[in-house]
């Protein structure tokens, strides 16, 4: 199966076994709050992001937040799960993608404050999460954000989740509904090997 314009990615590191020290502790660290956020569910994914077409092409907020036209080979060698509805057609991912304005995010720095706001929501005060995002948006938001637009434009409520508020939500929030939400294909769970890769996109080399 390969992935297509629409797909969910969720990633615990880039690079794999090639990834900075900076990067693996930012993860676990990430993991680590949201197992203390969540209640029932254990999180596996530290990081969210948009497959923007079969050749795996990728919007993510990294430390900028950007297209990446080789993004999902950035995650050859770390654990990924990619994750699919059907009924997130490309008119409905592309009209819901304009709602949400994503693209006026185009090489903006990652906003670290929205980081250091989750951590306070997690462990100090919850509700913080609830204040405006200043028009900057982490990984997980940017995914959930098009998710809830996307609820509006569909009739009958699609997506469970997103009925709530796309803001504050995590990697782990998306995790548990991709993995546990009939509306969602699990896509590819695992490792990403390079022949997993290769079978996954377009591109043959």
């Amino acid at each position: 199966m390969q992935v297509q314009r629409g797909d969910v990615l969720l990633t615990s590191s880039v690079g794999g076994t090639t990834s900075t020290w900076r990067d693996r502790a930012l993860s676990k660290s990430i993991i680590a709050h949201q197992k203390h956020q969540m209640k029932g569910f254990v999180p596996t994914r530290s990081h969210a992001g948009w497959i923007m077409g079969p050749t795996g092409e990728t919007f993510e907020a990294r430390w900028r937040t950007q297209r990446w036209p080789n993004g999902l080979a950035d995650y050859i060698g770390s654990p990924i799960t990619i994750g699919r509805s059907p009924v997130l057609t490309p008119a409905v991912f592309d009209t819901a993608w304009h709602l949400a304005g994503l693209d006026r995010l185009e090489g903006k720095f990652y906003p670290v404050r929205r980081i250091l706001r989750q951590l306070v929501a997690t462990w100090i005060f919850p509700w913080v999460t609830d204040i405006g995002t200043s028009g900057a948006l982490i990984c997980s938001e940017i995914v959930a954000k098009v998710l809830h637009y996307a609820n509006k434009i569909l009739t009958g409520g699609a997506f469970a989740f997103v009925e709530c508020q796309w803001s504050g939500n995590t990697p782990g929030d998306l995790e548990e509904n991709i993995r546990g939400d009939r509306e969602w294909v699990v896509v590819f769970d695992g490792i990403l090997t390079f022949e997993a890769y290769k079978t996954l996109t377009k591109r043959s080399t």
